[in-house]
């Protein structure tokens, strides 16, 4: 349509309200014709973006601002078809949202759901812009990749079974490696003799009606149907998972000693021996800022934490900077009540990635890790939970608060010990890990905090630590939580937790270097309080 049929058909349409020789005009024109819009067209669009419903519903006057939201609208719309215009490239994750529930959907999009992992041109390389450090990731061969590659939430009762079966089997033959000639019995037979028995800690069903916090009256053990024929049967302690008691009748077993889990071996780094593996260059000691979500307080999007812990990694510049989310938080105040002019995702580009890049060119030498996040030159992503080297240091980490879901399910019987049960709730949490169960317990999750997990058991053998070549526990391993921040070597482990960074606090890692001292010697831990 030419320019002056189309003027015609707008002063037609929009009548006194648009002069004939305004700047309106010509900018109505111009729309129709970059658009590809009729006059009639563009007049339903106009009176769809400024209506405002009322009581005495009316349309305003109009003028440049109305017409500024329409020419955005438009280019919205435009976006949006050439979008949709575009092949989409396969996912890393095949999730088909529509059957996701809403609590679901609201954990993934704070980014605690499996990531997406950088494909790297060799394993331990830098992309562009060499640094300072050896990164090794996640394994990013075919069967590895295909067993991240899952849909959330289409597990199968039968499947979850087997797993959790099959993990029970697992552990009694650890157990039976470790002490030699033990032979385990059927808890819910009664017995005159005391036997070993090997399960998994469960609640009595019959009880989570009234209360999901484990306590004696709801203790039970299950056996596998290998051992037991999967049988629960409740538990009662006469002194102090595999156990030694007795069932006499009455339908519970008796227990009176617990006997302990083997725990994973340590690596060289961790217990100061030479490795073969390691040359030079992979030895070199390296500097570690690790910062956990949330990163604004609940009052505000101000994200004023980052901001600080950002000047102070500017100025400490370390070589390696692992951050760990929720980055713009699901359950924030403010996102949840819409009182934001900004959506998350333009939120994280601003706030996060465009402040990343910038500390990642001042300061040549370093990298970033993401748990999760989106791809970029120099930052890494990794799932969640993620295993990891850095020049040949071994770590683990998650971003869920795995040591608070363990305290609110802690159940204490004191009684007659080798090694005495530590007082303190937080040194109790800290001896847990890492032992042969993983990184997460399939079992520890509260069920008033099981939105925060997105866990498919038949998927579970993803959580274990020591699936390296060596099948050595990590060097470190990174648990934030809400609860009070430590560093404990554990096991020959280092266990960290930095805390959560709207609380003030995050943590610095310095490793001095591999020798033949103890990693306690050479790992050092910094708790840095931020300036207000």
């Amino acid at each position: 349509m030419s320019s002056d049929s189309l003027k015609d058909g707008i002063l037609g349409e929009f009548g006194d309200a648009l002069p004939p020789d305004s700047k309106l005009l010509e900018e109505c024109i111009s729309m129709c014709q970059i658009y590809n819009l009729e006059p009639t067209d563009l007049r339903y669009k106009w009176e769809a973006i400024i209506y405002r419903p009322s009581v005495h519903s009316e349309i305003t006057s109009f003028d440049m601002d109305s017409l500024t939201s329409l020419k955005a609208q438009l280019q919205r719309e435009l976006a949006k078809k050439n979008t949709s215009m575009k092949p989409k490239p396969k996912p890393a994750v095949a999730i088909d949202r529509r059957r996701i529930p809403a609590f679901a959907e609201r954990n993934m999009n704070k980014g605690q759901g499996v990531g997406l992992v950088k494909i790297e041109p060799q394993a331990g390389s830098s992309s562009a812009g060499a640094s300072s450090v050896m990164f090794v990731g996640p394994k990013m061969d075919p069967v590895s990749r295909k067993a991240r590659n899952y849909r959330y939430m289409y597990e199968k009762p039968s499947g979850r079974s087997e797993v959790l079966d099959d993990r029970i089997d697992e552990f009694a033959e650890l157990i039976r490696e470790h002490h030699k000639g033990l032979e385990f019995g059927d808890p819910s037979a009664s017995t005159d003799e005391e036997v070993f028995i090997v399960g998994r800690i469960t609640s009595d069903l019959d009880s989570l009606a009234t209360s999901s916090k484990l306590t004696e009256a709801t203790l039970c053990i299950e056996s596998s149907r290998m051992l037991a024929s999967g049988t629960r049967t409740p538990l009662r302690f006469d002194l102090a998972f595999e156990y030694e008691g007795k069932n006499s009748g009455g339908g519970r077993f008796l227990v009176t000693e617990m006997l302990t889990l083997p725990t994973l071996s340590q690596s060289p780094i961790s217990s100061g021996l030479p490795n073969a593996k390691m040359d030079s260059t992979t030895g070199d000691p390296f500097s570690m800022a690790i910062a956990t979500g949330p990163y604004t307080v609940d009052t505000d999007l101000a994200f004023q934490p980052w901001r600080a812990f950002l000047k102070g990694i500017r100025e400490s510049k370390p070589n390696v900077i692992l951050l760990m989310g929720p980055f713009v938080d699901a359950e924030h105040p403010k996102i949840q009540s819409g009182d934001t002019d900004s959506t998350p995702a333009h939120l994280f580009q601003k706030v996060f990635i465009e402040t990343i890049r910038s500390f990642l060119d001042s300061s040549p030498g370093s990298i970033a890790l993401l748990i999760p996040s989106i791809r970029d030159i120099r930052i890494y992503l990794l799932p969640n939970p993620a295993q990891f080297s850095i020049n040949n240091v071994a770590f683990a980490a998650t971003s869920i608060d795995v040591l608070f879901h363990l305290r609110k399910e802690e159940y204490i019987k004191r009684g007659t010990a080798v090694d005495p049960l530590p007082r303190h709730p937080m040194t109790r949490a800290r001896t847990r890990w890492p032992i042969r169960a993983g990184i997460y317990c399939s079992s520890a999750v509260p069920f008033e905090l099981s939105a925060e997990v997105n866990l498919d058991i038949t998927h579970s053998s993803l959580l274990k630590l020591g699936e390296g070549s060596d099948g050595c526990a990590p060097d470190v391993l990174i648990l934030p939580s809400r609860l009070k921040y430590f560093s404990k070597t554990v096991y020959g482990t280092a266990a960290i937790n930095p805390s959560l960074l709207s609380k003030g606090m995050y943590s610095m890692l310095n490793f001095s270097g591999h020798g033949t001292g103890g990693l306690k010697e050479r790992i050092k831990t910094e708790f840095i309080k931020l300036e207000s």
